[in-house]
């Protein structure tokens, strides 16, 4: 899977280049040994730049938050050591369908050891990147005495399935906001996979992930109506308003195929309800639109078309890959246009260019992925927690590093 992950991202990052006008030598894609042609890149180095090996010790850091309270723990195994590692556990919610991910984190240079496992010290302090979050999420056990990848701190945690980074979120005060699911048919767009009969219990799944899906799709319409206004507020060049008012457009058709799918999965029409907008316009001076840009466009979306264009190439149904392969192609230009607009903007003020140098930084201290993971949701054009956590990876080394890189010092 790995090399499938390089192979979409060193297209990609092609592609990117040549749209923002930079040389391609700058770096796309893993890098090259001059002795063999072969991929000097690595799962450890893809997955973590930590250099020290976890201990077993599961005390606190100096500074740290308090150790967790027993909502935090896990039921069987050693919270500690994931030794065995904890069952997922079952939601109160039955609209709500968990999974469980095993998750590594750079350790911080400055800590003597990884913290005890606790929901709070994984988001705050070793994920403080949120433009692909689950909700909920919930950190069982760990560290992991025996990381996957030597020098991280590693947890299994029970989440949502809400990972596809789906479009551009609609992030107010920090929180993605979504419509709520509701039974109707107007959002659902005319193409519809035929399925053959499945467990009840993966339907189900099914239905819940591209529910989601299809929700943040939705709450994209508004994320790049509220981008418009915010290139109008910056005075941004025109060809960067008429990009941005066509991709609201093509986010209503990506919002209506992802409803059809989740209805046809559901076997009842789904939709969604009202979406709020309280104070969803937020700060409108260059700096600050131009780091929500960075987080929303420049790092999701290139996410989203990724995960799309994976999606698509594995996905048996025809309907299913036709509307990925559609997505992706959306996406992959809409990426572009938020490179641009950072590329545009960066030019226009220094303190904006430190400013979107520090948060492309911030997301390079992601989660790294696990290894514990099934992809059964792939052959339906869904990514897995674990598939998505490796290709972020991947994209964000081979992508978004070298392309901020080079924006930054055109």
């Amino acid at each position: 899977m790995r090399k499938d992950y390089e192979r979409h991202t060193r297209k990609f990052c092609a592609e990117l280049f040549a749209c923002l006008g930079l040389a391609w030598a700058s770096g796309c894609g893993p890098e090259k040994d001059p002795g063999t042609g072969s991929d000097t890149s690595t799962d450890e180095q893809a997955a973590t730049d930590g250099t020290s090996t976890t201990t077993g010790d599961a005390s606190t850091t100096s500074g740290m938050l308090d150790p967790p309270s027993s909502t935090s723990g896990t039921s069987g195994g050693n919270p500690e050591s994931c030794d065995p590692p904890p069952p997922p556990i079952e939601s109160e919610d039955p609209g709500m369908f968990l999974d469980q991910d095993y998750m590594c984190f750079p350790r911080p240079m400055d800590w003597a050891t990884c913290p005890r496992f606790n929901t709070t010290v994984v988001l705050e302090q070793l994920n403080p990147w949120d433009s692909c979050h689950y909700e909920p999420f919930q950190v069982q056990c760990g560290p992991d005495a025996t990381p996957d990848e030597p020098g991280a701190c590693c947890y299994f945690a029970t989440h949502g399935l809400e990972m596809s980074c789906p479009g551009r979120p609609l992030t107010v005060h920090g929180e993605a906001r979504t419509a709520p699911a509701v039974h109707r048919s107007e959002w659902s767009s005319a193409d519809v996979p035929v399925l053959r009969e499945l467990p009840p219990a993966t339907r189900a799944t099914l239905a819940s992930a591209w529910t989601a899906a299809a929700a943040a799709e939705h709450a994209s319409i508004a994320s790049f109506a509220r981008f418009v206004l915010q290139l109008l507020a910056v005075g941004a060049p025109a060809e960067l308003v008429m990009a941005a008012q066509q991709a609201m457009a093509d986010e209503i058709v990506h919002a209506r195929a992802c409803y059809a799918l989740a209805g046809a999965y559901a076997q009842h029409p789904i939709g969604p309800g009202p979406l709020d907008v309280t104070d969803a316009l937020g700060p409108t001076d260059l700096t600050a639109v131009a780091v929500a840009t960075v987080r929303e466009g420049c790092i999701n979306e290139t996410l989203a078309a990724l995960a799309a264009e994976l999606g698509s190439a594995h996905a048996q149904d025809p309907t299913i890959r036709a509307t990925l392969a559609r997505i992706a192609a959306d996406e992959r230009r809409h990426a572009q246009l938020a490179w641009q607009f950072v590329q545009w903007a960066v030019a226009q003020s220094p303190a904006t260019a430190i400013a979107v140098a520090l948060t492309f930084a911030e997301a390079q201290s992601g989660p790294a992925p696990g290894t514990r993971d099934e992809d059964a949701l792939l052959a339906h054009g869904l990514l897995s927690p674990g598939t998505q956590h490796e290709l972020t990876a991947v994209a964000l080394r081979d992508v978004i590093a070298p392309a901020a890189t080079a924006v930054l010092q055109a």
